[in-house]
């Protein structure tokens, strides 16, 4: 429309800015204001133009609109020695608008490297407060490179190159009024791992953790800043954990994040969520430092923490309170990787019952799988089976086995599958009815494989818990056990086969073999039409000799119970034979034996 001519460009965006109608025609005024910054625009016409484009930027559809010529226009403008502070406020607000979301925008900056360091000097200012003069522009200086790193890595990466990182350190105090956007700023190029490396090498931590700790109250308007920057720090870094815990800052956040809770349990008005959730990240972050856990688990004062949120009134644990209980049971279930460990939090602290105290009064999903997450490693030790079965763990969790929460009716079946192996536990999975839901914990499990068909982990830990059923009714001889599985169960077992998960196939196998070898009734499992396309799998040269070995041995007895199914395996038995001629990693006794049995294949 009027391409080449400046003057008509700057006058039709000068019209517009006094016409409703004109400026709102998009592509006329993003015509113009192209057409302007392509020029050479005197101060003041450019100024405007920035003005008006830090405007429209602020609208995702306009902003996009935009590309990189554009911010290589406004850099130019931006390092003219003409320009005083409040112009070239107009020119940080139009790139830092443009930049928001926008990777084009992000990528042209980058390459602007005089004009990023020109921008960076705004860190370096002294101010009093935010009346004085030039304390805006310095402002949104800063808030430009926010918006030029966040969830940016190549300009985070720059940022570090730049030094930023000491730089802000250097002038972070509370009394610089800058001092939450210097924040925010930190924030951000952590979010690089060689941010972190930065504020760990500039003793920045340690600086942060200092303003952590003078933020005596909630109301710090600092604190916030603070507390998401270690949480982001903190992520993965080894070193940042330790230091964290040497400074004992844990018990310091603990004492914030229930700070912030009871505010907002005192007032309906109080809104702490994302300071919440970034205590929550910083507690489980330092507790997956193995040096941290060994330390917490004598820790008195976390651990009767702990217990005493799991203490709130009910009605509170189910709302206000649910993150303190999420926090405590991530924290324990981290606590509790080592057996050591996971014993003593059951057997000397009774954490056990506060969880299951939790499941019974708490109606919200998120406590349910945190809470599940934590027995689900309490379970694992076989010194707590017996406890946990006689504080009827296995009947606590059974309603969370039929949870639409794919996640919490997968962890609630784990608990019983590792509880399993427990003469009493096996037994009450298999014939105790529930007092509420008036069926056993193994039809509990047969519907919740139905109910989440489609999750093939899920499916995965319901056939590992009916082999697991298997195997405690046989070595406890009890019979009337194992025909309830047989009779009920047998179809997870099958299809276990043919999951995605070939780690587990073995499990599989063996517990298809002693059903099929000690029930009584064995002649009365029905074998699938699709073992057949199995066994070809089972019996491939990957598969580790021992689990070959018991492969062929299923199908033997396979064959020997179901005598319709001979010759079903004779193209799987051959291929395998033809596996044979490679002994490489492999006993020789083993594949002698190996090859008798599937000589013996019809």
């Amino acid at each position: 429309m009027m391409t080449g001519n400046l003057d008509l460009a700057s006058g039709f965006l000068a019209a517009a800015g006094k016409d409703a109608a004109l400026a709102s025609d998009a592509a006329q005024v993003d015509a113009a204001i192209h057409e302007v910054l392509a020029g050479t625009p005197d101060d003041a016409l450019a100024v405007e133009t920035a003005r008006l484009l830090a405007e429209l930027a602020k609208d995702e559809s306009r902003r996009y609109g935009f590309k990189a010529p554009v911010m290589q226009a406004l850099g130019a403008i931006y390092l003219r020695d003409s320009l005083a502070p409040a112009d070239r406020h107009q020119v940080h607000r139009a790139m830092c608008n443009l930049c928001a979301e926008h990777e084009d925008m992000r990528d042209a900056l980058l390459e602007l490297e005089d004009v990023l360091s020109a921008v960076a000097k705004n860190i370096d200012a002294d101010f009093a407060s935010a009346e004085d003069e030039g304390f805006t522009f310095a402002m949104s200086g800063i808030a430009l490179l926010v918006n030029f790193a966040i969830e940016y890595p190549a300009g985070q990466k720059k940022l570090v190159d730049m030094q930023i990182v000491p730089r802000l350190l250097k002038k972070l105090r509370k009394s610089n009024p800058l001092a939450t956007v210097f924040l925010h700023l930190i924030t951000v190029i952590a979010q690089h791992e060689e941010g972190r490396d930065a504020l760990v090498s500039e003793r920045g931590i340690d600086q942060l953790v200092d303003l952590l700790q003078s933020s005596a109250t909630t109301e710090d308007e600092h604190l916030l800043y603070i507390i998401e920057t270690l949480e982001v720090a903190s992520e993965d870094n080894a070193i940042v954990q330790k230091r964290l815990h040497a400074r004992k800052v844990l018990n310091t956040v603990l004492r914030l994040m229930e700070d912030f809770v009871n505010a907002e349990i005192n007032s309906d008005d109080d809104d702490n969520t994302a300071a919440i959730d970034s205590c929550l990240r910083i507690v489980v972050n330092l507790t997956h430092d193995d040096e941290v856990v060994a330390a917490l688990v004598a820790d008195k004062e976390v651990l009767g923490k702990f217990h005493g949120w799991m203490t709130y009134p009910d009605e509170i644990l189910s709302s206000k309170a649910a993150e303190l209980v999420v926090c405590a049971a991530l924290c324990l279930g981290n606590i509790a990787r080592s057996d050591a460990n996971s014993t003593a939090l059951v057997q000397d602290h009774s954490f056990a019952k506060d969880l299951m105290h939790i499941l019974g009064v708490v109606s919200n999903a998120k406590v349910h799988l945190a809470s599940l997450s934590a027995l689900r490693h309490f379970a694992m030790p076989a010194a707590n089976k017996a406890l946990l079965g006689q504080l009827s763990v296995t009947e606590a969790v059974m309603p969370y086995m039929l949870s639409p929460v794919a996640d919490v009716a997968l962890t609630a079946t784990v608990i019983n599958r590792l509880l399993s192996s427990e003469e009493r536990n096996m037994r009450a999975i298999v014939t105790s009815n529930h007092n509420t839901l008036h069926k056993t914990a193994l039809a509990v499990a047969l519907e919740c494989y139905a109910k989440h068909s489609d999750q093939a982990a899920i499916k995965c830990e319901v056939g590992r818990l009916v082999g697991s059923l298997i195997k405690g009714a046989v070595n406890f001889q009890a019979d009337d056990c194992l025909e309830a599985i047989r009779e009920q169960a047998m179809h997870p077992l099958w299809q276990l086969l043919h999951l995605p998960y070939e780690v587990v196939y073995n499990e599989a196998v063996v517990a298809l073999m002693l059903v099929l070898g000690k029930s009584a009734n064995a002649a009365a499992v029905e074998v699938p039409d699709s073992f057949a396309s199995a066994a070809a799998k089972l019996l491939a040269p990957s598969n580790a000799i021992e689990f070959r070995l018991n492969a062929v041995q299923l199908i033997l007895v396979i064959q020997s119970q179901h005598p319709e199914w001979a010759g079903r395996f004779t193209a799987a038995r051959d291929e395998a034979v033809l596996s044979t001629m490679s002994t490489e990693g492999v006993k020789l006794d083993q594949l002698e034996l190996y090859k008798k049995l599937l000589a013996q294949i019809a």
